[in-house]
């Protein structure tokens, strides 16, 4: 049971947690440290005053929505507007702060309600027909495979993909599905037989945000493909087509042409939709229908998924190596030797095309637990029969994704 703090100031956030403090006790310490203060001395006041480790954060996390909340409250003081914003499991409440810096008492009473805001919605007539239907199928293989972390991600971070979120953290969960899509992540190996941990409590909980780097730019370059980050589709779209115009060329009519080394497929990807668009030698553009990706809610639609490998698949040819021409059990045995863990290999076996479609058993060891591969919560003791864990990291950042 804990308590998330957040003080929220031209554009910066600041937050920390501790454990539970009810909203009685609350009122009784933030009347303490504001009363008789100025406006200008509220941030100190609080943040020097409420007893926990302050540090700049991306956003404010809402983590209310799944069977987690009922062991959680909020507070942020909204500094800008001069308010108090109190949120648990039940109910969502403010009060202006200058009750608390005056002589009178406050009380639960003088809350009022508030509605909070809602992620942001698509207008279904931004993008009408005809549509663009692409005919290349992605791999079997790195469909199944890429589902499942896809899927098993968006659990983790569920608390976050389910309300809105600041353009930073955006940023970061739409990079981290970038390369969980083009399998442009690593994978660390917790092979130790014997291990006792001093660390506590689940990978990704429930006040937690992203921590590896954010995309630095809104195009990601991918050989032809050209990724455009947008929370906003419409501005994906405009964003895109003010890439081509940049890149193209124009004849003495003003008519746009592209050149055979310019991106011609853009994926316009807000996290919550996903739109496939094609642009032809003149510059014009046709585009598939919006299709719903991530909500935090339900798990990624499988039709999504398979329209942003088909926009991947026109980054670069598959390979061919000589491992090709070999027989499909013989490149398995090849994989077999890449890791301890399976995870490794199949991924290396999607990148490569080779090999059979991933099964997400174990592989034999007398020596160890065999069964299926699943997701893993949190850190624990190590013995001689416990699985090989496999991590899913972000250059030097842990994902917060695990298996056993």
């Amino acid at each position: 049971m804990s308590t998330a703090f957040f003080i929220t100031a031209e554009g910066l956030v600041y937050g920390g947690t501790c454990r539970r403090f009810e909203i009685n006790d609350a009122i009784m310490l933030f009347s303490k440290l504001l009363n008789s203060k100025s406006q200008a001395a509220t941030f100190n006041a609080l943040s020097q005053g409420i007893n926990i480790k302050w540090a700049l954060k991306d956003g404010i996390v809402n983590p209310f929505g799944d069977k987690r909340q009922a062991a959680v409250t909020v507070y942020t003081f909204d500094l800008d507007s001069d308010m108090l914003l109190f949120s648990d499991a039940s109910q969502n409440l403010q009060l202006p702060l200058s009750r608390f810096r005056s002589e009178r008492s406050v009380t639960r009473n003088d809350f009022s309600t508030f509605e909070p805001i809602s992620p942001p919605q698509l207008n279904p007539l931004a993008f009408p027909s005809p549509y663009w239907r692409p005919s290349c199928a992605p791999s079997s293989r790195t469909l199944q495979f890429v589902t499942r972390i896809l899927s098993d991600f968006t659990h983790q971070w569920r608390h976050i993909l389910r309300h809105p979120y600041t353009d930073s953290t955006f940023r970061k969960l739409a990079s981290a599905i970038v390369c969980i899509a083009t399998l442009d992540f690593r994978t660390i190996e917790l092979t130790s037989r014997w291990l006792h941990t001093h660390e506590r409590g689940p990978y990704v909980w429930i006040h937690d945000l992203p921590s590896w780097l954010p995309s630095g730019d809104r195009f990601v370059r991918l050989g032809c493909t050209t990724v455009v980050l947008d929370q906003d589709l419409e501005h994906a779209m405009a964003l895109a087509r003010e890439d081509v115009k940049m890149n193209g060329t124009r004849d003495a009519d003003g008519v746009t042409s592209i050149p055979p080394n310019i991106s011609c497929v853009y994926i316009l990807l807000s996290l919550r939709h996903i739109v496939l668009c094609c642009v032809n030698d003149q510059g014009e553009f046709s585009y598939t229908a919006p299709m719903a990706l991530i909500d935090g809610i339900d798990v990624p639609s499988s039709v999504a998924i398979v329209l942003l490998l088909q926009g991947l698949s026109f980054a670069s040819p598959p390979p061919r190596t000589r491992i090709h021409n070999f027989p499909i059990e013989i490149q398995d045995r090849i994989l077999e030797h890449i890791s301890d863990g399976s995870i490794e290999a199949a991924r290396l076996g999607c990148l490569l095309h080779i090999g059979s479609p991933y099964i997400w058993m174990r592989p034999k060891d007398t020596s160890r637990r065999g069964g299926l591969i699943e997701r893993h919560e949190s850190p624990t003791h190590r013995s001689a029969a416990t699985p090989v864990e496999t991590q899913i990291w972000f250059e030097k950042t842990f994902s917060g994704l695990a298996y056993r």
